[in-house]
């Protein structure tokens, strides 16, 4: 899943804030605190790139 679509939802909820003048209350910051903290801990950042591209095969081994 891509950063992109994993945020889907917290762009929705901004923009619904911003544009269509929702409040901004505790339950939507308590409901997409656990969302963000697990799009931080799941979305791989450029490190990971690098390793997934010199990832360890045996021999003869093709994908």
């Amino acid at each position: 899943m891509s950063t992109e679509m994993s945020t889907e939802g917290t762009w929705a909820a901004l923009f619904s804030i911003a544009i269509l003048a929702e409040r901004l209350s505790w339950r939507i910051g308590l409901g997409g605190a656990p969302k963000l903290a697990a799009m931080i801990i799941v979305a791989p950042g450029p490190a990971a790139e690098g390793r997934r591209a010199t990832s360890r095969r045996g021999p003869g081994l093709t994908v």
